[in-house]
């Protein structure tokens, strides 16, 4: 009988071991490898589109409504980890971004002339990828914002922030001939995943406790931080566009038009702050 549990813990535990493997290769093939424009996410666009509507309709108006007579659950220990989360990813993002946007950076005002066109274009789609799937990532944030009631963080700014970054990084990998897929997207990436690091380290800081709020002292620069980049993106893109060294295409027309609405929302944000 003692034969008989031993293979049959044997058998479970195996069966356990070979299950996680391909767990764990399936999650590295579908993060890491493959042909990103034939990935079901970017194929299907509408899929990107019911995902963004269901979150919109999720945090402004049916969650408060699950939520309304409700108490706010604790999630401390799931925003710690949650944020410890973003942090690394993003960390690792900066860094990839970071040696892409170097190796290209010489060939920036020919890149589209150039031979290291095709393995930059294949690089770009594939942290475009990643970069994609850390935006839904992000969207459980409000969700989190929801289950706490904390519903007045749950700004317009906030929501379209998140809901069109998904919406237009979509788009973006869907439809990579309609631009250059240029220097700029790796310089606002890179930028974008800096601020992340910081931000998320902010809120990880903040899930910790209020005995911890001491070390906070810095909050005030966030939003002047996360303006900057804004300011700093932008800037780089006309400096692009007028040198040359960037084409303006349809894409990038949509990435500066973003960028300028996201800067005078947080503009105007950072005013109504200081007046409170």
């Amino acid at each position: 009988m003692i034969c008989v549990e031993g293979s049959i813990e044997k058998f479970w535990t195996t069966r356990k071991q070979t299950t996680l493997v391909k767990m764990l290769n399936w999650l590295h093939e579908f993060i890491f490898e493959g042909d990103v424009q034939e990935k079901t996410l970017i194929k299907y666009p509408s899929l990107s589109l019911t995902i963004v509507t269901a979150y919109v309709l999720f945090v402004k108006w049916i969650g408060p409504a699950i939520m309304k007579n409700r108490k706010p659950f604790n999630l401390q220990y799931i925003l710690i980890v949650y944020d410890a989360g973003q942090v690394i990813v993003n960390a690792y993002l900066t860094y990839t971004i970071y040696c892409l946007t170097v190796d290209g950076w010489p060939h920036r005002c020919m890149l589209k002339k150039s031979s290291v066109l095709p393995l930059y274009m294949q690089r770009i789609m594939k942290v475009g990828w990643q970069i994609y799937l850390i935006k839904y990532m992000d969207l459980i944030d409000t969700v989190f914002f929801v289950l706490r009631k904390k519903d007045y963080q749950i700004s317009f700014l906030h929501v379209f922030h998140h809901a069109f970054m998904c919406a237009l990084v979509s788009w973006g990998l869907k439809n990579a001939h309609l631009g250059s897929m240029g220097l700029y997207l790796g310089f606002a990436f890179a930028i974008n995943t800096t601020v992340h690091v910081i931000v998320y380290l902010y809120y990880g800081i903040t899930a910790l406790g209020p005995h911890m709020n001491k070390y906070l002292w810095w909050k005030k620069y966030l939003t002047v931080f996360q303006m900057c980049q804004f300011a700093a993106i932008q800037g780089y893109m006309v400096h692009g566009f007028i040198t040359g060294c960037e084409e303006f295409g349809l894409m990038e027309v949509c990435v500066f038009l973003y960028v300028t609405a996201i800067f005078l929302m947080f503009i105007d944000f950072y005013q109504k702050y200081k007046e409170e």
